[in-house]
């Protein structure tokens, strides 16, 4: 199997300031793998976080816990 060219693990992100009941949190446990040609659609309710992950991936919000890495290296993103 190829390696994922975006593998995304538990991927936790809030806004504001973190409590310790984690009720700031946004996005919990968000896991995915994108490999070569391959395309994924993140589906949900208005609400949901899917411009959160989105914003997350692409380095323009910093995610409060999980792992995030690009390429077959595995560059932290």
């Amino acid at each position: 199997m190829p390696e994922a060219l975006i593998d995304v693990d538990d991927l936790q992100i809030g806004y504001g300031r973190r409590r310790r009941d984690g009720s700031s949190l946004v996005v919990r446990n968000v896991s995915f793998e994108i490999g070569e040609r391959e395309v994924l659609a993140l589906v949900g309710e208005s609400g949901s976080g899917k411009t959160t992950v989105a914003r997350a991936v692409a380095g323009l919000i910093k995610p409060w816990g999980g792992e995030m890495r690009f390429g077959s290296d595995g560059d932290e993103l």
